[in-house]
């Protein structure tokens, strides 16, 4: 598909580009633009591999047209208005697809996802952290006491 993209003419530049910088704003409906930004912000790997993904998988979902067509007809098909009716559940589970099987192992995204809190707190300002350790210090003194001591 990419090469009969290229001898065409048709670079990615000439339709990704848009739909990157308006996250798919210009290209779907209402419904479909709140499914994909709902699946791209409660993605844990992060938004951009998603999004990367998500387009390339609406490229792949018509290839069958793309590969039939010349390079106007291409480009009229990858724009908003030529976009044949492809179901958005279907593009974003084609671009879960791509992305597990051209990306890392799933084992290694597991644990990426599993350290996902360790590599916040380690964002944090040292006066933020340390803040945040004397409150869970404070938390788990106040636990420890009896109740009804007065100190």
């Amino acid at each position: 598909l990419w090469a009969h993209l290229n001898s065409l003419g048709v670079s990615p530049m000439l339709y990704m580009a848009r739909w990157i910088s308006s996250l798919m704003a210009q290209d779907l409906l209402l419904p479909d633009i709140l499914r994909v930004w709902d699946a791209l912000v409660g993605d844990l790997v992060g938004p951009h591999p998603l999004l990367h993904f998500f387009c390339s998988a609406r490229v792949v979902a018509i290839r069958k047209e793309l590969l039939a067509f010349s390079d106007m007809q291409c480009l009229g098909l990858l724009k908003r208005d030529g976009y044949p009716p492809v179901p958005v559940e279907d593009i974003l589970k084609l671009a879960y697809k791509l992305r597990s099987a051209y990306s890392v192992s799933p084992l290694v995204e597991r644990e990426t996802q599993a350290r996902a809190p360790l590599r916040e707190n380690r964002l944090l300002s040292p006066m933020r952290r340390a803040r945040s350790w004397g409150m869970k210090a404070r938390r788990s003194r106040n636990r420890r006491s009896p109740q009804g001591s007065g100190g």
